[in-house]
């Protein structure tokens, strides 16, 4: 989903990402995450919100 600094915690997209729906997975792999919404609208949103977007550790987010 997006390609990060490798101090980025689960925790960090947790918070960063719940507020567009319930997270049933996290997977965090080789500076990428991989983010498993409940529903689509949920991923749909945060497809919409976060691409793009500065996170943490100033990465700029690509969220596909």
């Amino acid at each position: 989903m997006a390609k990060l600094s490798r101090r980025t915690r689960e925790d960090d997209l947790r918070d960063g990402f719940s507020k567009f729906g319930k997270i049933n997975q996290i997977v965090l792999k080789n500076a990428y995450a991989f983010i498993d919404f409940d529903d689509h609208e949920s991923a749909l949103a945060a497809l919409r919100e976060m691409n793009g977007k500065q996170f943490l550790n100033g990465e700029e987010l690509v969220v596909e």
